[in-house]
């Protein structure tokens, strides 16, 4: 068995990126008085989070509820019509008529949702990227002007409270048990707009955290935060201007759309100035300390017009959740997030967070200068991942991995997309992918991956154990293509949100066809496609032969270790990443262009 890249697992691991705490969407107009509404409901296959897109006298978008509810208020007379719309599903009535709106509320505009056999999930072409269909927003992560600049832009979001999807960008410092962080501060610095925009209920904000959550726990998107606790201080805007915030809080369910921070948490403010307003393009000094004997976290900021220490008693929390605060620190990070707590979501969110000088103590000892973020590179001696640029540019989506290899280790930066919404039951998954540029021949990577089905690993010590959300025993497909070529694997969940590879690394080089020849600036189709009956596994690039595998027995040539069909996959799990892994005292970057991601079922 072949361990798979940390291209791979990180990729896995970054749909738990969506922890945060705690509709938009709506239009209205025309000449008359703005206080209609038209209302329905979305039923059938699919009913939470559906986009519903209104036009004629006045256009708007919104989501449905979880219940399958959506409204579109401060209306006024006048000719309408609705059409719901999501990928993998068809609405019946298809094409409803238009409706008129004459001194009177409409609703009962229903509608029925089947699932169709194929289609496309997104073309990638448009002006955002819709923020139900990915957990990962456009985001960038850099060093800037002798700061980090880490920035989201997140567009016609899902509401968080259906499935916890709350888009972000983070750098992080991953501890354990025998070295926590215990002390944990930035200088952070939100610039004016357009750098911090929402509408909406979107809430953005950039912060300081530091997450705990038993080993167990640690799963896959979405089961992926169950029992953890969040503990974020700094900026935030929920639509009342820029903002100092502090929370506390703990997930209540395993996606973490609902949360708790208030039960069994003791707040003492003290000084701290809660809920006031900050400056924009002002440096603020964000400072959480923990004392893992008293349970008390302190939250200190100063910063012009922002001075003040306050605390939160969180004994009695971890105490009733059966957390160790020792034994389940997880991590620190620097993150900035737009999420939208409405309702029925469709709101939208931008924020550039500039972080610098930051501090840190391990274990109770006094924080010492960890990060001044001086050099021109993030230094991976100290992060978990470099640069990393996810932009829509020239109607393409353009993800930009680059990274310097500190001494004595190889470098690694990936950017990429996680489709949350992709049909559970696609049984293909296909994208146009174009490697722009690379800093040196074979530098970047593009990885399509997709989980098919479950082979029932046996169980082991938690969280290696077959169970939802685990991600142990899902087999699924991967290629990666270079400019150099073109390869496969097939990977299988081993641990939490661990991947490893039970085909060979010999033999697994996918056809050229000689119409798309290998190098930079050519379109390429990739394709893998699980035959739920046959049992194989097909890997295709453009037109040229396919490969086809049986994973499930090691009579097939290309595998190593045999996964069986057992049963249906634990987590329903994309990704779409490129990435770059410069050996040490190195630097790499790379540009690779993705349209036309595609499905069938």
């Amino acid at each position: 068995m072949v361990t798979a890249t940390r291209g791979l697992v990180l990729a896995v691991l970054a749909f738990g990126l969506a922890l945060a705490g705690c509709g938009g969407g709506e239009g209205g107009g025309g000449t008359h008085p703005a206080t209609l509404s038209i209302s329905g409901t979305v039923g059938g296959a699919i009913a939470a989070g559906v986009k519903v897109s209104l036009s004629g006298a006045s256009t708007a978008t919104t989501r449905t509820d979880a219940s399958g509810r959506y409204s579109f208020s401060g209306l006024g007379n006048g000719t309408y019509s609705i059409l719901p719309s999501w990928p993998g599903y068809a609405f019946s009535p298809a094409r409803p008529g238009a409706l008129a709106l004459n001194g009177a509320d409409v609703a009962g505009q229903d509608f029925t949702a089947a699932s169709i056999p194929s289609g496309i999930y997104d073309t990638m072409s448009g002006p955002t990227l819709d923020g139900a269909l990915y957990t990962s927003p456009l985001q960038s992560r850099k060093i800037q002007g002798g700061a980090l600049a880490i920035q989201v832009i997140a567009a016609d979001l899902e509401p968080d409270s259906i499935r916890g999807v709350r888009p972000s960008s983070a750098l992080s410092w991953t501890g354990s048990a025998t070295s926590r962080v215990t002390s944990w501060q930035a200088t952070i610095t939100v610039p004016a707009a357009p750098a911090v925009a929402r509408t909406g209920a979107t809430s953005v904000m950039a912060a300081i955290a530091l997450l705990y959550q038993p080993v167990a726990n640690r799963l896959s998107y979405p089961g992926a935060l169950a029992k953890a606790v969040r503990v974020e201080f700094g900026l935030r805007d929920t639509g009342t201007g820029l903002r100092l915030f502090r929370s506390l809080y703990r997930c209540t369910s395993p996606s973490c759309s609902t949360t708790d921070g208030s039960t069994n948490i003791a707040y003492a403010n003290g000084t701290l100035p809660v809920d006031q307003a900050a400056s924009p393009g002002t440096p603020y000094t964000f400072l959480l300390s923990f004392d893992e004997t008293s349970g008390v976290f302190t939250y200190t900021v100063s910063g012009a017009g922002l001075t003040g220490t306050g605390t939160a008693d969180a004994r009695a929390m971890f105490t009733d959740q059966g957390l160790d605060p020792v034994a389940d620190f997880y991590s620190a990070s620097l993150l900035t997030r737009a999420f939208d707590t409405g309702a029925t979501g469709g709101g939208s969110g931008t924020i550039l967070g500039l972080f610098d000088d930051v501090y840190r103590g391990l274990n109770g000892n006094v924080a010492t200068l960890y990060d001044a973020f001086g050099g021109t590179a993030i230094d991976l001696s100290k992060w978990t991942s470099g640069e990393a640029t996810s932009a829509l540019v020239a109607g393409a989506l353009e993800l930009t991995p680059s990274a310097t290899g500190p001494a004595g280790s190889t470098g690694y930066s990936a950017a990429g997309v996680g489709p949350s919404s992709f049909p559970a039951g696609a049984t293909q998954i296909k994208v146009d992918a174009t490697i722009v540029s690379e800093s040196s021949p074979g530098a970047g990577a593009f990885r399509l991956w997709r989980s098919f089905y479950n082979d029932g690993t046996p169980t082991g010590t938690a969280p290696s154990i077959n169970q939802p959300y685990s991600g142990v025993g899902d087999v699924g497909g991967m290629i990666v293509l270079t400019s150099a070529g073109a390869t496969f694997q097939v990977s299988r969940g081993s641990g939490a949100s661990s991947y490893s590879f039970i085909s060979s690394s010999i033999g697994n080089a996918l056809n050229v066809s000689p119409g798309h020849p290998l190098g930079l600036g050519t379109t390429h189709t990739l394709a893998i496609t699980w035959d739920p009956v046959a049992h194989t596994m097909t890997y295709q690039l453009d037109d040229a032969t396919p490969v086809v595998v049986d994973p499930t027995t090691t009579s097939d040539p290309h595998m190593v270790v045999a996964a069986p069909v057992v049963r249906a996959k634990n987590v329903n799990l994309t990704s779409l990443f490129a990435s770059v892994t410069p050996p040490p005292g190195t630097s790499a970057s790379a540009t690779v262009r993705l349209n036309n991601l595609a499905y069938a079922q």
